[in-house]
């Protein structure tokens, strides 16, 4: 008898209300990012240590908190901690907007990272509950592109909203996307994917459901390399992203609009590469990570090394290798979450998305702090040759593990045929 495909995932009203959720608040976050950052850099004449004040401020929760509010999300109902993050966040953005002192601000803003450290979890788990495996890849892919193109469309409105009205209206409607998307997650009904019957028992202590899920990842190889190698693709992004101008400055006569138009080449790559692996079945992600850091390397590699040189046709080169580049991290980031959701039972997604999300973070929040310290000890250039090769040595060890895991498999398929001869 033959099974019945699927539901088409647009036609999941669950699906639908979780993807819309995470497109208004994704969105609001990136005007919240501009407006920030223009609220302090502008505004209050922060200084480059106070500025720094920021990511740390939003990113620690995630590092501190991260493998525990993962536990949480995997001990208690999701839905109801999605949606009191959201309401909380609403709350604290409106604070935000009529807050003058900075020292407060900063404490709104951990406040504010602590519940997304909340929500992230919480939301890959409820993945799970809707989404089979089979479609797995597609709505990872998709995740990824609103991921992606609020941090492009996000910023855009930010920007004329700050210049048109004020800094505090874009508070606002950042506490308003948290509000709307509140009641897209009020939408949701009962699970439609089966309860697995791996499930750990709700009555287990906080301490065991951890560590449970700590020795997971562990005995997990392709799991625990993998989250490895995505925190160490994420320290060098954020690393040379943040530190970009300054390389750029190193050409003569160049102008710092480039820098943007650079960034946004790099989004559309992401953007363009994550469309295309929605619509695939992604087979051997370590293999796809390991493609993907290598490529990404080898941008980074060539942009270095033609600023070093002085390259004429900056306009033509520079946003083409930030295009490659971009296309290259996509298959780094949309295949490690396809594999890390798939490999994880859904009892325990909640706390392994938690320490992935909290490696991960703690690799963006040191990023941009080491580089400036090494560009200032040893140079622009060689901070971003060592970085180039540290992804393409990446790439190499995961193209061996690759290989091993293969080979693996071959002897078990073989010894299985010979066993059952």
């Amino acid at each position: 008898m033959e099974t019945a495909k699927p539901q088409g995932l647009l036609a999941n009203k669950n699906v639908v209300y979780l993807l819309s959720a995470q497109l208004f608040s994704a969105i609001g976050d990136g005007i919240f990012l501009l407006a920030i950052l223009a609220l302090f850099g502008i505004q209050k004449e922060a200084s480059p240590m106070e500025m720094a004040y920021i990511t740390l401020a939003l990113g620690l929760p995630f590092v501190i908190f991260g493998p525990l509010t993962g536990v949480l999300a995997d001990k208690f109902d999701r839905k109801k901690i999605m949606i009191l993050s959201d309401l909380a966040r609403c709350v604290l953005m409106l604070a935000v907007a009529v807050t003058n002192e900075a020292w407060l601000i900063y404490v709104l803003l951990f406040l504010k990272g602590v519940f997304e450290s909340l929500f992230t979890p919480a939301k890959n788990g409820k993945l799970k509950e809707y989404v089979p495996n089979e479609q797995m890849d597609q709505i990872v892919s998709i995740s990824t592109i609103i991921d992606y193109g609020s941090k492009i469309v996000g910023p855009a409105v930010g920007g004329v909203l700050v210049a048109a009205t004020s800094i505090q209206l874009a508070f606002y409607l950042d506490a308003a996307s948290f509000l709307i998307s509140a009641m897209f997650l009020m939408g949701l009904s009962k699970r439609t994917v089966p309860v697995e019957t791996s499930q750990d028992k709700k009555d287990e202590s906080f301490l065991l459901l951890f560590k449970n899920g700590l020795s997971f990842i562990r005995k997990t190889p392709a799991l625990m390399y993998g989250a490895i190698a995505f925190s160490i693709a994420m320290l060098v992004l954020t690393l040379t992203d943040t530190q970009l101008v300054v390389l750029m400055r190193q050409l003569s006569g160049v102008s710092m609009s480039l820098f943007g138009v650079v960034m946004g080449a790099i989004g559309l790559g992401t953007l363009a590469v994550a469309a295309m692996l929605s619509k695939a079945k992604i087979k051997g992600a370590i293999l796809y990570m390991s493609l993907g850091c290598l490529g990404t390397g080898g941008a980074f590699f060539c942009i270095t090394l033609f600023t070093k040189l002085q390259l004429i046709g900056q306009w033509l080169w520079y946003p083409a290798f930030g295009l490659v580049g971009g296309c290259f991290a996509a298959l780094v980031f949309v295949p490690f979450q396809v594999m890390a959701q798939k490999l994880t039972p859904e009892s325990y997604t909640s706390r392994v998305f938690g320490v992935i999300g909290s490696l991960s973070t703690f690799a963006t929040i040191v990023g941009p702090l080491m580089g400036g310290v090494l560009i200032d000890l040893y140079g622009v250039f060689a901070i971003y040759y060592i970085v180039s090769g540290l992804l393409v040595l990446t790439s190499v060890l995961l193209a061996v593990l690759h290989m091993t895991d293969s080979r693996k498999k071959t002897e078990q398929v073989v010894m299985e045929g010979f066993d059952g001869r």
